[in-house]
């Protein structure tokens, strides 16, 4: 075997996880041969300005330039490349070579005169790293669990000591801080990858043992401090990764594998990563000529029927439910599925809760950073939108400008609410899919509870329309706002007074095509005047309608827009989504869907 013989494919980080059925195709049609173009990370600022950074140029040669800075020792490198080749010939998965994009090395354990420097790959990600540990007595871990808590222990490290050897003598490792009261968020795709970047390290003989990340956006701890763990169970991760990655290579190249091409995981299957993948149109067709399962119970839904020799989704239709893990749900909807129908009652008779008073809630953030936008409904009156345009920062989003305007949204909630208890009215709330709207009540409770701000007498006087570019001052008599506590924040999600009409329709409605607002709303005659926009594109909105982060709105037919033509879309958006909620409650009450929608007993057996 030589290397003329054997095409030599390249693994990114990307091709180690997800479908190995999506690394199959992408070798096939050459994607894994020649290295792809790297982009440029965004640093964070904190990041950016650190003393004597060293950048890596992109390029063919940036690999050797990355292995060039770490033997001068430099302090802090950014855009790193690490290759790893293994030869031919070379074993059974010889001339599988790896290549890993880093967005920092940082050199830890040394002082500047030691010319052996170890470093840490660190990540920079935009996600939340940290959550709190739920109060309560620590016990003393076994010992046979010692490892484990090693490899789960919290350490940061502020950012701004990077670029700073030795400072009063110390090292980097020992200005790290362990912070018992922090547990790590795991995410996969992410371990993978500093896993990788380790194991790289560790062949070059250069790895400190460590992995970091920092968050690029948010509100806690991660985005100040590199967030610090053991290397152990990240490189564990990537080497079952990438065992799984190179017999999919290995396999698809018609040598010796532990998969079959032709035969799972080196098979279409429906999984979430279709819905962006490349290949989806293709995986789609060869799912709906086999009539596979996976189309109705993607992933690993469908896993416990396949052990019981239900593959398709025809056999599904016509099973008994007396079958093993067979329900009457899911014979149901694969008949609706065979019988082109999108939805489907459960219930003899459709309905919702009332009240005398509703409010139709929706909720507009932006990811790590904060809840921008708090719109409100009561049908029969004009939309109000509690909205601030304050890009993120300390007196903006994430900070006094978002908790001025929860305090007002929550006053006038509250306000309505009260209102209507006194005069012995019922009060309702909606929204769709609460778990958003509850985690954002949450999170501004948790942050600026007891924040008080002084704001016009009528506080809905700073809402505004869903065509107005922004909500203003009113001149005249004033009060007092208060962030609620988080206490009153879960008294009020817990009340009958707060109504998720997601679930409300889940018990009365199944759908073969989702159950989004988007889906279902259509179903009651409501349409959204602005189609296209989702809540995708509604990132895009707030990027343009705010002047923050432009270099990543990915929707071209919003490049033209103005700001106030994107912060009046977006409160169309927004508006709408909320009456959309409405419409969809009034159909299911008023027996519309009982009569639009067939009986799971009514669908015709294949």
């Amino acid at each position: 075997m030589t290397d003329s013989s054997v095409s030599r494919p390249l693994l990114h980080a990307s091709d180690l996880i997800g479908c190995r059925y999506r690394l199959s195709l992408d070798l096939r049609e050459g994607r894994l041969v020649e290295p792809a173009s790297h982009h440029e990370h965004r640093l964070p600022t904190s990041i950016a300005s650190i003393p004597g950074l060293y950048t890596v140029a992109s390029g063919p040669d940036a690999h050797l330039d990355t292995l060039e800075a770490i033997a001068r020792g430099e302090s802090v490198i950014t855009g790193g490349v690490l290759m790893h080749e293994r030869p031919i010939p070379g074993g059974v998965y010889s001339g599988i070579d790896e290549i890993c994009h880093l967005d920092l090395l940082v050199k830890v354990d040394d002082s500047p005169q030691t010319t052996s420097p170890t470093y840490m790959p660190v990540l920079v990600v935009t996600r939340h790293l940290l959550s709190a540990r739920k109060p309560g007595r620590r016990r003393k871990p076994s010992s046979s669990n010692v490892a484990r808590a090693a490899a789960m222990q919290v350490r940061l490290l502020g950012v701004d000591r990077l670029g700073r050897d030795g400072v009063m003598g110390r090292t980097l490792r020992q200005a790290m801080v362990v912070a018992d009261e922090w547990k790590l968020r795991h995410y996969g795709p992410d371990a993978v990858k500093l896993g990788q970047a380790a194991a790289i390290l560790h062949r070059l003989g250069v790895s400190c043992g460590l992995v970091g990340a920092i968050s690029a956006t948010g509100m806690n701890l991660d985005t100040r401090h590199i967030v610090i763990a053991d290397e152990g169970s990240r490189v564990a991760s990537y080497r079952m990764a990438l065992r799984d990655a190179r017999d999919a290579v290995a396999a698809t190249q018609g040598r010796p594998s532990r998969f079959t091409p032709g035969t799972w995981p080196l098979a279409p299957r429906r999984i979430r990563e279709c819905r962006t993948c490349r290949h989806h149109d293709l995986c789609l067709a060869e799912l709906t000529a086999s009539d596979d399962i996976s189309l109705l119970l993607p992933g690993d839904k469908s896993m416990r029927l396949r052990s019981v020799g239900i593959d398709t989704v025809t056999a599904l239709a016509q099973a008994s439910t007396n079958t093993p893990h067979v329900s009457k749900e899911q014979v149901w909807m694969a008949r609706a599925r065979l019988a082109d129908v999108d939805a489907l009652r459960v219930a003899a008779k459709t309905s919702a809760p009332r009240g005398d008073i509703e409010m139709d809630i929706d909720m507009e953030a932006y990811p790590n950073d904060g809840a921008y936008l708090w719109g409100t409904w009561v049908p029969g009156e004009d939309y109000r939108g509690f909205i601030t345009w304050e890009p993120p920062g300390p007196e903006g989003l994430g900070g006094t400008a978002e908790a001025r305007n929860f305090a007002i949204f929550w006053d006038y909630l509250m306000r309505r609410r009260n209102a209507a208890h006194e005069q012995g009215k019922t009060f309702r709330a909606y929204c769709w899919a609460a778990e958003g709207e509850n985690y954002w009540l949450r999170q501004s409770a948790t942050r600026f509870g007891g924040q008080e701000f002084v704001v016009p007498a009528d506080s809905a006087e700073l809402a505004t329309g869903d065509a107005a570019g922004s909500s203003s001052e009113a001149a005249g008599p004033t009060k007092i706002v208060r962030v609620p506590t988080r206490e009153e924040v879960d008294k009020f999600i817990a009340s009958e007074d707060w109504v998720d009409m997601l679930k409300v329709a889940r018990r009365q409605i199944l759908s073969t095509v989702g159950m989004g607002l988007k889906v279902v709303a259509p179903w009651s005659g409501f349409h959204w005047r602005d189609a296209d926009v989702d809540g995708e594109a509604s990132l895009d909105l707030y990027r343009i309608a705010t002047a923050t982060d432009l270099d990543f709105v990915a929707e071209q037919s919003f490049e033209k827009l103005t700001q106030a033509e994107a912060r009046a879309m977006l409160l169309r958006y927004n508006g709408d989504d909320c009456r959309s909620v409405a419409h969809v409650r009034d159909w299911l009450d008023s027996q519309r869907a009982a009569a639009d929608l067939p009986h799971g007993d009514d669908l015709p057996v294949p």
